[in-house]
């Protein structure tokens, strides 16, 4: 989901009429923007669900190390997202 939202934001600046922007943001734009909520509320419960899978010892460690890492890279992007503004409503 991270990924489509960098794909979309950069189609809707891309197809967008820079003058648009001026008066209000689009319609298809604040739909973008609203994508890094929605990633932040998967974050939670991937955060969640690596905390059991480290737990656990039916993975090898290296499984593990993976789960915990796109956890990681989520968080990262929520930071992202956050830190450049284009979270709707932020």
């Amino acid at each position: 989901m991270n990924l489509a939202f960098f794909a979309a934001f950069g189609l809707s600046m891309i197809s967008a009429d820079f003058l648009v922007f001026f008066k209000s943001v689009p319609l298809g734009l604040k739909l973008v923007m609203s994508l890094p909520w929605l990633s932040g509320l998967l974050t939670v419960g991937l955060l969640a669900l690596a905390w059991r899978t480290w737990r656990s010892t039916e993975l090898h460690t290296i499984w593990k190390a993976h789960y915990v890492a796109v956890a990681l890279a989520s968080v990262a992007f929520i930071w992202y997202a956050s830190y450049w503004n284009v979270m709707a409503g932020a």
